[in-house]
């Protein structure tokens, strides 16, 4: 997301600006990258709930981007917002939603964001450009989570498997686990040793 995002502003001159992720229900915003933006600002947005009114939430809500070209589209579509678009030096503002999926299976992940210095015109090549950058985010994030989600799963597996196997070897009777239709023995217990023997 960080290189993805930096390509997107040295490409279209945009000083500032993040990628946001959702928590998994939806609710909460949480910035994942951000650069250019005062430290004051990134602390304040680290992480926010998606309430309406917020470019991000709004985004999102909308499945469709927000391009903002002006300081005066700023102010009266976000005008709550006026002293953070002071701070940060935003003049306009493009939000894209990080969206996968289509149809029943849409969901969104996110937002990635760019603010300019300066008023910006979007013109339609730019404006697919930047939604073409969106869509192969949103894919690289969908997948990085599902690595994420399949890794902690794996874990989660191995810790089951090694509680199962040291309660297995403690049972105070002896164990043994056979297999298929001739009883190949495939575990036993050290209780089941001192039984049978070796």
């Amino acid at each position: 997301a960080r290189v993805v995002h930096a390509a997107a502003r040295d490409l279209l001159g945009a000083h500032a600006g993040g990628v946001l992720v959702l928590d998994d229900d939806g609710r909460t915003s949480e910035a994942l990258h951000t650069a250019g933006l005062p430290a004051t600002l990134v602390a304040t947005w680290q992480r926010f709930p998606n309430a309406p009114g917020l470019p991000a939430a709004d985004a999102v809500a909308t499945g469709t981007p927000l391009y903002l070209e002006a300081r005066a589209a700023l102010l009266a579509t976000y005008g709550a917002l006026a002293d953070a678009f002071a701070e940060a030096g935003t003049q306009a503002l493009a939000v894209l939603p990080l969206v996968v999926g289509a149809g029943a299976d849409r969901r969104a992940l996110g937002v990635l964001t760019l603010d300019f210095p300066h008023e910006h015109h979007f013109d339609v090549y730019e404006r697919a450009l930047l939604e073409a950058i969106a869509a192969q985010t949103a894919q690289a994030l969908d997948r990085a989570r599902l690595f994420e989600r399949e890794h902690a799963a794996r874990l989660s597996l191995a810790r089951e498997r090694a509680r199962l196997a040291d309660v297995f070897e403690q049972a105070p009777a002896f164990l043994a686990v056979l297999r298929g239709p001739t009883h190949v023995v495939e575990q036993v217990n050290h209780a089941f040793y001192r039984v049978v023997g070796t």
